[in-house]
């Protein structure tokens, strides 16, 4: 199945260390726009896999809190003006690269179902 990799880019890491550490955790988190205070990195993996929902692995080596704001085009057009894709975001504003692979993942079969049985109490 296709999923994702979050790996370091080879510029500047851009995402910042929580500037208050053990303050609440805040996040905003809109279609194209995942941003806050606080965040645990594996918690915005967790919102970003949601948000594309694809499985992504964080080979970032990145962990703790972090600062940071991230904007992207939720349906990936191109038209001029509109934010970047995820992949292009991701890149430019957090120093990050999301990388597409194929990867075995677990997934649920459900082969049938059946309406239950009604009590006649």
């Amino acid at each position: 199945m296709t999923t994702l990799a979050l790996v370091r880019s080879k510029g500047a890491l851009k995402i910042e260390a929580a500037r208050v550490a053990g303050q609440k955790e805040r996040a905003v988190i809109r279609r194209g726009e995942i941003s806050g205070t606080n965040i645990g990195f594996g918690h915005f993996v967790t919102i970003l896999q949601a948000q594309l929902n694809l499985p992504i692995a964080n080979e970032s080596g990145l962990s703790g809190e972090f600062d940071f704001a991230l904007k992207y085009d939720p349906a990936d057009n191109v038209d001029a003006g509109s934010e970047p894709s995820v992949f292009a975001a991701v890149e430019e504003q957090l120093g990050l690269k999301l990388e597409r692979r194929k990867s075995p993942v677990k997934v649920m079969v459900i082969d049938g179902a059946e309406k239950p049985l009604r009590s006649e109490n």
